[in-house]
């Protein structure tokens, strides 16, 4: 319900009002995009997320390239074996490889 109010979206399912919202989920984040909070003037949207903007051009022979698979390149770059740059360079290789884009 949190979520589906954040971005706009519609609420599937009903929940016992008044919330007892006091959990931390709610109290550092979220209540951060209310009026007064440090992100009130953000605009969420509910566009599309690229990796289903992207899935239609998938190759039929590519591996399943999603974050999980990013982990020894992650690593790597959390504890400078790589710079920004080589992952960057990597990720779009990947792409370039697994998706045949318009």
């Amino acid at each position: 319900k949190l979520r589906a109010e954040i971005t706009g979206t519609t609420v599937v399912y009903k929940l016992d009002e008044p919330l007892e919202l006091e959990g931390p989920q709610w109290l550092g984040i979220v209540k951060e995009f209310q009026p007064g909070g440090l992100y009130e003037d953000v605009i969420l949207t509910t566009a599309p997320q690229g990796n289903d903007v992207i899935a239609p051009f998938k190759n039929e022979d590519a591996g399943n390239f999603t974050d999980w698979q990013w982990t020894d390149q992650y690593a790597d770059l959390m504890n400078d074996k790589i710079t920004v740059d080589d992952f960057l360079a990597w990720f779009h290789e990947q792409i370039a490889n697994d998706y045949v884009l318009p």
